[in-house]
């Protein structure tokens, strides 16, 4: 009979510790029995269901996209990342100081803008470099158009030259020289991948120029769009609880 009621005791204790473990479920999807100890602002404090007298676990809050509690309560964290830290610009500054704290990709054109992103890839199409001084950035222009220019010079020096030294005359027999061939592409190709990307940072440069003239004056357009995991529950008949209903949410941020 003693036996019979311990392991009554005993099951009524594993169903009580069961009902009692939270649910901590990870921006990546992973889903850790625990026994949460603590949410601060920085971290989330826990300990394992499986091991509760063991070692306490840290996770940054950040990596954190939902806690659902043992009594039905839940804790959402949204992305509190910033769409866009503003940077402390002046006036006066040069491009090599503020070209770090900008990425292109998040450049929103605007009619006041001062230079024209395709007007400067443009312009470094027709003469490399060209693009970079109209925006105002003559060392980095002249640098593009040197380093292509003598480049193309070196590729196209070989390249006329192999037609000349291809083939030589040995005991009436023509014979065919590639010694040189391997060092010819090598110039074409430096030369033609150093003059794509003269176009590429023109567009760069211009745009990046442009963000730094929008925050200098206040007018940064700051929208950005996320799609960030949801998770959530819903209704149910009373028997059933509640449902756990996951899916994407659309968040417009400006």
């Amino acid at each position: 009979m003693k036996r019979f009621l311990l392991l009554i005791v005993m099951l009524i204790a594993g169903f009580s510790l069961a009902e009692a473990q939270d649910l901590i479920t990870t921006r990546k999807g992973e889903d850790i029995q625990a026994k949460v100890l603590e949410v601060d602002i920085d971290a989330i404090k826990y300990k394992k269901t499986a091991n509760p007298d063991g070692p306490v676990y840290t996770i940054p809050r950040e990596d954190v996209l939902v806690i659902l509690y043992a009594n039905g309560e839940k804790d959402v964290f949204y992305d509190e990342t910033p769409a866009y830290s503003a940077v402390q610009v002046r006036d006066g500054m040069r491009y090599k100081e503020y070209k770090h704290y900008y990425n292109k990709h998040d450049y929103i054109r605007r009619d006041d803008d001062p230079y024209s992103p395709f007007l400067a890839g443009f312009a470094s199409y027709l003469i490399p470099g060209m693009g970079q001084c109209v925006c105002g950035e003559w060392g980095r222009g002249i640098t593009f158009f040197l380093g292509t220019t003598i480049t193309g010079s070196l590729a196209l020096g070989n390249l006329l030259s192999e037609g000349h030294s291809s083939y030589y005359y040995d005991d009436q027999t023509y014979y065919y020289d590639n010694s040189n061939t391997g060092g010819m592409v090598t110039l074409v190709l430096a030369a033609g991948a150093l003059y794509i990307w003269n176009i590429c940072d023109a567009v760069k440069v211009a745009k990046i120029k442009n963000m730094y003239y929008q925050d200098l004056y206040g007018n940064r357009q700051q929208l950005k769009l996320h799609i960030e995991p949801y998770l959530g529950c819903s209704p149910a008949p009373a028997a059933a609880g509640t449902n756990l209903a996951s899916g994407l949410s659309l968040k417009v941020d400006f």
